[in-house]
């Protein structure tokens, strides 16, 4: 085993003390301390997210209330650092997941957290979560090791530029399907229909995700209007020649990022461009703003190829697994 060793001074200079390495991230990981739900202090956790770099919105405390009801969190330095817990409990076992709706969450500090501290924090998972299937943000760097480590992709597009210069990256079948919604006579209407919406997801692309069930639509519509009341979420709703809505978007605001944060269309959309309509629109009326766009996706090829074809570019994050079960329950669950 390889030794690193660190030399710390403390406040007496004649006092010298030496850590290997090993030591050294036992020493970080003391310094990090659980914190129950009731006992966070929820404006000092928000503090930390306003002010992070890689600030996201689903680290927000009434975010993570919605989607996570009892979350706990990880804190280091009043609230300079910290790492959310987004756990369940099923047959006795307590286990952290990603929550529906939520794309990345992970470490997020006042300062550019570096590899040793991401790896910190997650050493500082306690034990009790016996089960680990979380994802990180995009500014954590992990070691590969305690972890089994995949990696995810979303897509990004920065909207500081003017809308001629935005669609100059569009791809030609973007512009096309952009025509052909206009042709098609698609109109964009700017109303808060989230029933309409979701119920729009639900009867056409919600069968293909069984695991989504009718509480998580609710904590997502309540998502949807919290937002509106921070005037943070918007929805963009397309209307098809008949007057019928045939596709919808809500996008939700924070640390200059839209997030692209659900959808839903019918089986005329994709007849009439509508999806792409409703894109440009949202990328029409927020040009030149120093934000960027936060397409939320995807590992699947199809909709990856769809994002990009607005000019976006692929980010990657990482996510981390780890089975805790005793041997002898991992063998009976095989």
């Amino acid at each position: 085993m390889k030794f690193t060793t660190i030399l710390l001074v403390t406040r007496y200079p004649s006092l010298v003390t030496f850590y290997t390495e090993t030591e050294n991230r036992k020493l970080r990981t003391e310094m990090i301390a659980f914190i129950s739900h009731q006992q966070i202090d929820k404006q000092k956790w928000d503090s930390c997210i306003a002010g992070s770099p890689y600030g996201l919105i689903y680290a927000y405390s009434w975010f993570l209330d919605l989607i996570c009801p009892g979350w706990n969190g990880l804190v280091e330095d009043d609230y300079q650092v910290v790492l959310p817990l987004t756990w369940g409990r099923k047959f006795g076992i307590s286990y952290l997941y990603q929550p529906f709706f939520s794309q990345q969450l992970g470490v997020f500090s006042k300062a550019l957290p570096d590899r040793d501290k991401i790896n910190a924090f997650l050493a500082a998972i306690p034990e009790t979560y016996r089960l680990i299937d979380i994802c990180l943000n995009s500014s954590n760097d992990v070691t590969p090791g305690q972890f089994q480590v995949f990696s995810s992709k979303t897509h990004e597009l920065e909207l500081t530029g003017g809308y001629e210069e935005l669609f100059r990256s569009y791809s030609d079948n973007t512009e096309r399907n952009i025509k052909k919604a206009a042709d098609h006579n698609v109109s964009v209407i700017r109303e808060n229909r989230l029933d309409d919406l979701i119920a729009m997801f639900r009867s056409n692309q919600g069968r293909f995700y069984p695991k989504i069930k009718s509480y998580h639509y609710s904590r997502l519509k309540s998502i949807m209007l919290e937002g509106i009341n921070r005037e943070a979420g918007k929805t963009y709703l397309a209307g098809s020649a008949n007057g019928s809505i045939c596709a919808g978007a809500y996008f939700i605001h924070s640390n200059r990022r839209y997030v692209f944060l659900f959808s839903g269309n019918i089986p005329e959309s994709r007849e009439n461009g509508a999806m792409f309509l409703l894109i440009d629109r949202f990328i029409r009326d927020h040009a030149g703003e120093d934000s960027l766009l936060d397409f939320m996706g995807s590992n699947r090829e199809s909709l990856a190829r769809f994002y990009a074809g607005f000019g976006a570019r692929e980010v990657r994050y990482h996510g981390i697994k780890q089975n805790r079960l005793p041997w002898m329950v991992r063998w009976m669950k095989k």
